[in-house]
């Protein structure tokens, strides 16, 4: 009986992965080569698309800036949640670890749009920060974090660290606690401890971290529409301005990039979960 449900399963996940997955990238893939033509959508094949993403500048600088966002953000997020998993797995006690996992997993039960325009009362030049700065004298000017990098990167972070801290937990959670305990009886310090150790053996979860970090990063619209006021662009601010114009193929083609760059990057980043590992971990028994 449960062969036959495994295969009515396996049967099942490849209808719904073709039907809601697989049919409507390869319908983008054919848009994005499609013309535009007195703004009706006409089917046709021509690389013109492709071609005006590839020379001009404002599709280049968003695609660098999309990446250098994303990849920054997510070194910060993976950078934050190291400390923090260390933190709760290892240096409190389990009844109050059970309530800090909670406290991480309860800005979730909320919505997303509503905490990225929540920041707006923190970082805006009228908001709690400038404020507070003028209270004490160190704020004259504006603030001039709103609809910048840095507010983008704060209201990612916000979201991406939690996150980042609770897949490297699970990672740090298997670790044989003996080990650590062995390098305190030979004279190891902490940061030997960390270095030899535990980061040796977290280095899957934190990959993970940084990947998955990575994709929610380049691919986020609402952290740089709300914090970024559509000043910063990125290319997923792009998709919208060319949807908004009903250029459709162009904003495809917009998106078939950002999918094989995300892709590319998720293929080294797989690579480096398989094989750095086993690299450190040579390095240990030696």
């Amino acid at each position: 009986m449960f062969p036959v449900l495994k295969k009515i399963f396996v049967r099942m996940h490849a209808l719904w992965q073709s039907i809601f997955y697989l049919a409507p990238l390869v319908f983008l893939v054919a848009v994005s080569f499609w013309t535009l033509e007195r703004y009706q959508l006409t089917p046709a094949f021509t690389a013109d698309n492709y071609s005006t993403i590839s020379s001009g500048e404002v599709y280049l600088k968003a695609l660098f800036t999309s990446l250098w966002l994303a990849m920054t953000t997510a070194a910060l997020a993976t950078a934050f949640g190291i400390p923090l998993a260390q933190a709760v797995n290892f240096y409190i006690h389990e009844r109050m670890r059970l309530l800090i996992i909670f406290a991480l997993l309860l800005p979730f039960l909320s919505s997303y749009v509503i905490r990225m325009f929540s920041w707006q009362l923190w970082l805006n030049d009228g908001g709690i920060i400038a404020s507070a700065l003028k209270q004490i004298g160190l704020l004259e000017g504006p603030l001039g974090l709103i609809y910048t990098e840095a507010a983008i990167r704060v209201g990612l972070l916000s979201v991406l660290v939690p996150i980042a801290s609770l897949i490297i937990y699970l990672s740090m959670s298997r670790i044989d606690r003996t080990l650590i305990l062995a390098a305190r009886d030979l004279g190891a310090s902490s940061w030997q401890t960390f270095w030899r150790i535990i980061f040796p053996f977290s280095l899957p979860g934190i990959i993970i971290a940084f990947l998955f970090s990575f994709i929610i990063s380049f691919g986020d619209f609402i952290s740089p529409s709300v914090l970024g006021g559509n000043q910063v662009y990125t290319l997923s601010i792009l998709i919208e301005d060319r949807v908004k114009i009903n250029d459709w193929p162009t904003a495809a083609a917009l998106a078939v990039l950002m999918l094989g760059v995300s892709s590319a990057i998720i293929i080294l980043m797989l690579r480096a979960l398989f094989f750095l590992p086993i690299t450190q971990t040579s390095k240990l028994s030696k």
